[in-house]
C-alpha cells in the first residue's frame, strides 16, 4: 500500500508503530513545547486537570474529589467548551467544597502557579503537552496506562490503570503530604522534561531532515 501523504510524522512512538503496522513510513518527532511560557514555582496546593472532557478523564476526577475532600482540585478549561459544557462542569464543581473551576486563558505560568500533581486520567492514547509543561516546572504527573502517555510520563510520574478511582485516590494520597517520594519523583519530573530528544532545537532538526527527504524524493 503507497504511503498516503509524501511525509507522515508522530510525536509517539506507540502512535508511530501504529502507522508502520499500516505499512507506511513514518518519522518519529515529540511535539515542540517551549517551556518557558509556563515555568514557574508552584504553591504545590492543587490537584490539576486541564481539558475537563470525557475522553480526558473528567469523570474520574468528580469521583477523586468525592472520595478526597481533604485534597483542593483545580480544573482548567483548555479547548474552548461549549455553554452547555461549562454550565456542566460548573454544576459539578458547586457540589464539591475542593473543587476550583477555572476558564480558558493564553498560555502563561498561572496555569501551573498552584499544581502539587498533575492529573492525566485519558482515556484515549496521545501525548500531551502538559506532561512536560507540568514536569519542567518540577511538578509529577499521574497518567492513564496508555503508551503514549507512559512514554511522555517515564519516571517523572505514576501510571495508573484509567477506571481505577481507587488506584488515583491511594497515589495522591501517598504523595500529597510531600516527604520523600514527592520529592524523588518531582527531581524526576524535572530530569525527565530536559531530555534532548525534547530540545526544540532536536525536533526542528528533526523535522527538517524530514523535509529534505521529501524535497530529494528519498522519504
Amino acid at each position: 500500500m503507497p504511503d498516503p501523504a509524501d511525509a507522515i510524522v508522530a510525536n509517539a512512538t506507540s502512535l508511530a508503530d501504529a502507522v508502520r503496522a499500516l505499512g507506511h513510513t513514518c518519522a518519529l518527532i515529540p511535539s515542540v513545547v517551549d517551556t518557558s511560557v509556563t515555568s514557574v514555582e508552584s504553591t504545590r496546593s492543587v490537584a490539576l486537570l486541564v481539558n475537563p472532557i470525557e475522553s480526558h478523564g473528567i469523570g474520574l476526577l468528580w469521583k477523586l474529589a468525592d472520595r478526597m475532600p481533604e485534597v483542593s482540585f483545580e480544573v482548567r478549561e483548555s479547548w474552548p467548551l461549549s455553554d452547555e459544557a461549562v454550565l456542566d462542569i460548573e454544576r459539578h464543581a458547586r457540589k464539591r467544597a475542593n473543587v476550583d473551576f477555572r476558564r480558558r486563558s493564553a498560555p502563561g505560568p498561572e496555569v501551573y502557579g498552584r499544581a502539587r500533581l498533575l492529573l492525566v486520567p485519558h482515556l484515549i492514547d496521545n501525548r500531551p503537552r502538559v506532561v512536560i509543561e507540568a514536569q519542567s516546572n518540577a511538578i509529577p504527573v499521574l497518567a492513564s496506562d496508555q503508551p503514549g502517555l507512559a512514554e511522555a510520563v517515564g519516571d517523572g510520574g505514576l501510571i495508573l490503570p484509567p477506571d481505577d478511582a481507587d488506584s488515583w485516590a491511594k497515589a495522591i494520597r501517598s504523595l500529597w503530604p510531600g516527604g520523600a517520594e514527592y520529592d524523588e519523583l518531582s527531581r524526576a519530573a524535572q530530569q525527565h522534561s530536559r531530555r534532548e530528544d525534547l530540545q526544540p532545537s532536536t525536533a526542528v532538526a528533526a523535522f527538517e531532515a524530514v523535509l529534505r527527504r521529501v524535497a530529494s524524493d528519498e522519504f
